[in-house]
């Protein structure tokens, strides 16, 4: 059975998320000390392992072009570790199962850098065919 707090954190999450977002679309891509203290709150010690993925910019956002499907992929602590990243749903890294569902976390790491990437405009977004994102999402 699901956590009963984890959908109000996502909620909270949401908004917060929508917030950064909004100050990166005028001009400001940054987090203020108040978000990233929020954060922190919410995500603990996620938080600065998402920060540190996010350093490293390994984060790529796949749009479909008719659809405007996203799908990230995240680069794991192995160079070799690519994970598909469904940021509010699902991640492909086998922490996800223990981190996530079976511990009743909200996000792992690589979802929330997801997040991040999107709302601060910091991943590296490719723009793909419907199609061409049905085989990428096949071959992850």
């Amino acid at each position: 059975m699901q956590n009963e707090t984890i959908p109000a954190i996502i909620s909270v999450a949401d908004e917060l998320f929508q917030e950064i977002e909004r100050s990166s679309e005028a001009g400001t891509p940054t987090i203020t000390s108040d978000q990233l203290s929020r954060l922190n709150f919410l995500f603990d010690k996620n938080l600065s392992r998402a920060l540190q993925v996010l350093e490293k910019s390994h984060v790529k956002c796949y749009t479909a072009e008719r659809s405007q499907r996203k799908v990230f992929q995240v680069q794991g602590s192995r160079q070799s570790a690519q994970y598909t990243v469904f940021p509010r749903h699902y991640c492909s890294c086998q922490a996800f199962l223990y981190v996530v569902v079976g511990h009743d976390n909200p996000l792992c790491k690589h979802q929330l850098a997801a997040r991040l990437a999107h709302a601060l405009h910091r991943s590296h977004n490719i723009t793909v065919s419907d199609e061409v994102l049905a085989e990428l999402l096949l071959a992850f």
